[in-house]
């Protein structure tokens, strides 16, 4: 999305999360807790995930995940009430273990 009413993806392109812990939730799923860095803002999240594929021969591992967030907690309060506040994230993911 373009503009300063909303995350402004010209003026700032990247969205970077770090987990800071990952727990258990019982069979395939697992909790992630870590950082959300939008817009250079940085806060703490919950992302739900679900293992894809186990480990492999290369060290790779797949998982599914999701999170909801309030945009105004970024300070994004642009058309609120009219434009919804509460934001889904949905991602998928590869990790390759270091050597």
């Amino acid at each position: 999305m373009r503009g300063t009413s909303f995350p402004n993806a010209a003026a700032f392109p990247e969205i970077r999360f770090g987990t800071t812990a990952a727990y258990p939730d019982g069979g395939d799923r697992a909790v992630a807790l870590g950082t959300l860095d939008l817009i250079r803002v940085p806060k703490p999240v919950t992302v739900e995930t679900k293992l894809l594929q186990a480990p492999d021969g290369n060290g790779q591992v797949r998982f599914s995940g999701h999170t909801r967030l309030s945009r105004s907690d970024w300070g994004m309060t642009a058309f609120l009430p009219l434009v919804g506040n509460e934001v889904r994230i949905s991602l998928q993911l590869t990790a390759t273990a270091s050597p």
